[in-house]
């Protein structure tokens, strides 16, 4: 089988494969189009007191507070924590207004903190644009038309506790990395008049995307405190990019939500699923996230503690419309009267940087999701991923990993040009054997299967490359697009990002070059001419579809067929000198 016929084969397979992609998420909007705004019930804080003391920006919607029912390891049993020496005097009160954002930054991220609930309200990338160059990567976000938010708090069985919009105040208006140093703490603090305060304490560490959660409880009520901590991921489920579908590789991306743990594994749950198929699951050693492409947001609980999973659909409230929310649960935390404790989480905002994040979280590395193929797509980026450390440009990591794929698959290639050189050395006898039975097939067929025994060609011999090959494609593919590392990665000259179109589709044109020179070697032998018509006009299709692909996989293409164009027209020279 030719080249010709290998490439129209992968074209067929991709286009089909993106149109599937296309019409399912279609459909998905479709069927949130039809969905009613009902979201599961849930009931809000038990005592009526607590709003007063925990003045929120804005209602919640149904469903989006917890109850105060927390799952622990047996039945029954709570976690207590042995009472410290007494607490001492309250955390002070700042002067800072109910409601006021706060800002911070550091070496990668700058965002802003909401006093109203204490959670992070903005978060941007620094070290990332958006493709198209339009400002940072966006991780949360309170706008309506693009909520993705991460929140935690608390939800008490006995006393008071700030949930998620509960006023929080500060000493200070923004924090900033010096120079210098290695982390910042954001303390903000909630009191009660009954005794209780919580003060949550975030700490960022230079070029970290991990934001550490700690919670220091000081109980100087008359009463044992307990309450559970909670953490939720919601958003949108997110919209199509516009123009023709194929030109945005975000478009074939997951996203949704996703959870991970020893026994369960690493389970990706569908926006579309949430209200059908609600997810449920307690477990430890495990964590939640929301999945997009190249980027993960993803709370990381103690690795013994005992969470409650859960998936919510949340009702529209006000602007915002529905939204998609994974929450985490944990166990009741008791705190005697006169005693304090303290409790951490941790919460992961950035790109999924494959060595980064499998030292974060055991299975966080499994969001880059390179699909079926990922027994050859792992192996495949470990191998570019060395190239890169010696050459330290992608692309010429690309052209080098290209080379080994070529050297590892020669003797197979080799058998495929073989067969084709013998075609095409003895293509004017089969093309007299057709012009003779051109009116009986049968007998066409077996005057050429009798050629084929006596002259020792396969007509079959390029089967076996092309199998290898088209998975090896694919594989290199989902590298391409899946891995961060190439985001914004610079070739040369033109070309200043691998992971999207080349901007002046030169090495489209460069491999539809490569291909039509390519089809002049070889032989069209037992086509009709229709076929052959079609097969001429392959270089002008691959062309126009490729020049919608990430420039990096264009590149793989490219230096793919150069050497098999030099290879296959050293056979060809070589069998049509030989006798």
């Amino acid at each position: 089988m030719s080249n010709a016929r290998l490439l129209f084969l992968i074209a067929v397979l991709f286009l089909g494969s993106m149109l599937w992609t296309e019409w399912q998420k279609e459909q998905m909007i479709a069927r949130q189009a039809e969905q009613p705004n009902t979201a599961q019930p849930n009931a809000t804080q038990a005592a009526s007191g607590v709003a007063s003391q925990t003045a929120a920006a804005s209602l919640p919607s149904a469903g989006e507070v917890p109850t105060a029912a927390p799952p622990s390891a047996t039945p029954g049993e709570v976690p207590q924590l042995a009472p410290s020496a007494p607490a001492g005097d309250s955390p002070a009160t700042s002067v800072a207004p109910s409601g006021r954002k706060i800002s911070f930054s550091t070496d990668v991220m700058q965002g802003e903190i909401d006093l109203a609930g204490g959670d992070i309200n903005s978060l941007m990338l620094t070290k990332y644009r958006k493709h198209g160059g339009e400002g940072p990567v966006q991780m949360f976000s309170a706008d309506p038309a693009s909520v993705h938010r991460a929140q935690n708090g608390w939800v008490a069985s006995a006393g008071v506790a700030p949930d998620h919009t509960a006023t929080f105040v500060s000493d200070a208006t923004s924090y900033a990395l010096a120079n210098g140093k290695q982390q910042i703490e954001i303390p903000l603090t909630w009191q009660d008049p009954s005794g209780v305060s919580v003060r949550k304490i975030y700490t960022l560490r230079r070029g970290s995307y991990v934001v550490a959660v700690r919670f220091e409880v000081v109980n100087n009520s008359a009463s044992e405190w307990r309450a559970s901590n909670y953490r939720q991921l919601q958003r949108l489920p997110g919209q199509l990019p516009s123009g023709f579908f194929v030109s945005n590789p975000e478009t074939f991306a997951f996203t949704g939500a996703a959870v991970h743990s020893a026994e369960l594994g690493f389970k990706k749950l569908k926006f579309d699923k949430f209200d059908s198929q609600p997810f449920t699951g307690t477990f430890a050693g495990g964590w939640s996230a929301m999945l997009q492409h190249h980027f993960i947001s993803a709370w990381i609980p103690p690795a013994a503690e005992l969470v409650q999973y859960s998936t919510v659909v949340v009702k529209p409230n006000g602007a915002l419309p529905q939204r998609y929310m994974i929450r985490q649960q944990a166990p009741e935390l008791a705190v005697a009267p006169g005693a304090k404790a303290e409790y951490q989480v941790a919460l992961f905002a950035g790109p999924k940087l494959q060595d980064m994040i499998a030292k974060v979280a055991p299975g966080l590395e499994l969001t880059v999701d390179y699909g079926l193929l990922t027994f050859l797509s792992k192996p495949l980026f470990w191998v570019l991923d060395l190239l890169h450390s010696v050459v330290q440009n992608w692309g010429f990591a690309i052209i080098l990993l290209t080379l080994l794929v070529k050297l590892a698959m020669f003797k197979l290639s080799d058998a495929q040009y073989r067969s084709m050189a013998k075609m095409r050395k003895f293509q004017p006898k089969m093309q007299a054997l057709q012009e003779r039975y051109k009116e009986d097939r049968s007998k066409l067929s077996a005057a050429m299967m009798e050629l084929y025994k006596t002259e020792k060609i396969n007509p079959l011999g390029g089967c076996l490359p092309m199998l290898v090959q088209i998975p090896v494609f694919i594989a290199l593919y989902w590298v391409i697009f899946e891995s961060v590392e190439l985001r914004q990665a610079p070739f040369m000259l033109w070309i200043q990002d691998l992971s999207v179109k080349d901007p002046f589709y030169v090495l489209p044109v460069l491999n539809a070059a490569i291909m039509w020179y390519t089809q002049k070697l070889t032989p069209m032998t037992g086509m009709d001419p229709m076929q052959q018509k079609v097969f001429q006009f392959l270089p002008l299709v691959m062309a126009v579809m490729l020049a919608f692909f990430p420039a990096g996989l264009v590149l793989y293409w490219c230096a793919q067929g150069g050497l098999n164009l030099l290879q296959q027209a050293y056979i060809m020279r070589k069998y049509a000198d030989a006798k």
